[in-house]
């Protein structure tokens, strides 16, 4: 009997281990059922049998309780079974009952394997009864390793879940009422949402603290199409000099007479690494920008996509790839943009996966899953192998486009800084101005930037140093400072992460609730 958590999952691991089953490569015949997720929670409400109505402690204080946590022997939690679980139990008992072995599939998370320890509990398991078995992609190569190679059940994982469940609900249970009681029915606060909303409420602080400023930058328009502006340089220095208005129109006079030299052109050859494959929290904030999809609205099409046995686990703080991800990866640059586009970079030069340092996980990024013949299906064939949604398509071709790119070159662009300056009636106005040409589009080639990033780009005209520049208008520009921007799901999802607030599988579960509870 395999168990696994998601009943979409049941017939595509029954039909790939049946095929085993016939060519002989597994001995015994599999049955393949679900958990349909978590099989037991803690109670909403206090259900200890030790709980009685005004019973008081012998310091005359009554018993401080809080519903599934026994706070008096070491924070034990007391679990139950979920509303409506009960014939699930009882089938998988009887299915159990008559198999020979049970494998629990669950999700190869903190999740996955306390849904495997509550299995082991309530179908009353014997170690000799059960083994674990864990895939981070639903194809038949990684099944067939996985059943071939159970693990111990990971007791440490468990532990953390269980710790974890037990401060949400130390939290959650003695702040909400106080919300109840001060502003209205219905709050609710926890251990992650709170700081979530925290971050939110001193973002907003800052914005209404902020206080603008206006300034004010030179314009000058130096021929056809280069107009060099805001750049007025301090003295003796390269730092940028924000003028006050009538500092700046008063220079705009000086100025409207004098010349303009070009007294220095200096040019260097920039690269941009390419970027990491994908974990959970950049997969949500690039499905956010380039996308427009929700956090949660990612990672439910991503939930489908490895059903699908598309892509690999996609709850992950891993930035790290296999062997066997590695060689697929090189079949598909070599192929489809030529082997001098496999990037073989020098230990020195060549990007390494560099995870959070709050990473646990020990998962693969996520990527295409691996197909038969060992490499990753193409987007174009995509919807010849299975019926997709629009939105799963464009997320399966943003993950296949960013794991190729990661291990393909730089790109490699021309950048030239040139120092311009105005001279009138014993008056210096220096102008720094700078652009790019891109000379070598590297790992572009397969993921393209957007066009926010193209748009930092700024083409300049051929330059020499001493040449005299025409100048044409002279403008007074306004600006003003502007607070820090409001969070948006990409960005909260970034902060989340480099402050170490919450987990992969809770990044979408945070925004969500504070969306639902109309926090924000």
């Amino acid at each position: 009997l395999v168990i696994v958590e998601s009943p979409s999952k049941c017939q595509t691991i029954a039909k790939i281990l049946a095929t085993y089953v016939k060519d002989n490569s597994l001995a015994y015949d599999f049955q393949v059922s679900s958990s349909m997720g978590h099989i037991r929670n803690l109670p909403k409400s206090d259900t200890s049998k030790k709980k009685k109505e005004n019973q008081i402690k012998p310091n005359g204080k009554f018993p401080y309780t809080i519903a599934g946590i026994d706070l008096e022997n070491g924070y034990q939690p007391e679990y139950v079974l979920l509303p409506g679980k009960g014939p699930l139990v009882k089938e998988l008992q009887h299915l159990a009952a008559n198999a020979e072995l049970v494998l629990l599939a669950t999700d190869p998370d903190r999740e996955g394997e306390a849904i495997a320890w509550h299995l082991t509990q309530v179908l009353d398991l014997a170690p000799s009864r059960y083994q674990r078995v864990t895939f981070t992609e639903i194809t038949p190569s990684r099944i067939l390793e996985a059943v071939k190679s159970p693990v111990e059940l990971n007791t440490n994982l468990v532990h953390a879940q269980e710790t974890r469940r037990v401060l949400d609900r130390l939290a959650g249970y003695t702040v909400s009422p106080v919300l109840w009681k001060k502003i209205a029915p219905g709050l609710s606060a926890g251990r992650v949402q709170s700081v979530g909303m925290a971050m939110v409420v001193q973002r907003e602080r800052e914005r209404l603290c902020f206080e603008t400023t206006p300034y004010w930058n030179i314009k000058a328009v130096l021929g056809k199409d280069f107009s060099p502006q805001g750049q007025i340089l301090r003295p003796g220095s390269s730092h940028k000099r924000h003028l006050l208005e009538g500092d700046a129109n008063e220079l705009v006079k000086v100025l409207s007479d004098a010349e303009f030299t070009v007294i220095q052109v200096k040019s260097t050859t920039r690269k941009q690494q390419p970027p990491q494959p994908f974990k959970t929290s950049t997969l949500q904030q690039e499905a956010n920008r380039r996308l427009g999809m929700a956090v949660q609205q990612t990672m439910r099409v991503a939930q489908q996509l490895y059903e699908e046995g598309l892509i690999s686990y996609m709850r992950t703080d891993s930035t790290h790839l296999s062997d066997d991800a590695e060689c697929a990866i090189g079949v598909s640059v070599r192929g489809q943009f030529g082997p001098d586009r496999l990037w073989v970079g020098s230990s020195k030069t060549k990007r390494k996966p560099k995870d959070s340092k709050f990473a646990q996980e020990a998962h693969e990024a996520i990527r295409p899953a691996l197909q038969p013949d060992g490499i990753f299906l193409e987007p174009r064939y995509l919807l010849q192998k299975v019926a997709l949604s629009d939105q799963a398509e464009r997320l399966y071709t943003m993950i296949y486009q960013r794991t190729l790119a990661c291990r393909m070159p730089p790109i490699a662009t021309n950048q030239t800084s040139v120092l311009i300056a105005g001279v009138q009636e014993g008056t210096t106005a220096h102008f720094r101005v700078s652009g790019s040409v891109v000379i070598d589009p590297g790992y572009t080639l397969a993921y393209c930037r957007d066009a926010e990033e193209e748009n930092d780009e700024a083409y300049l005209p051929a330059l020499r140093e001493g040449q005299i520049l025409n100048a044409g208008e002279i403008l007074a520009v306004a600006h003003e400072t502007q607070p820090p921007p409001r969070y948006n799901e990409a960005s909260f999802v970034k902060e989340l992460e480099s402050l170490g607030v919450g987990r992969p599988s809770t990044y979408s579960g945070i925004v969500q609730i504070l969306r639902d509870r109309a926090y924000v």
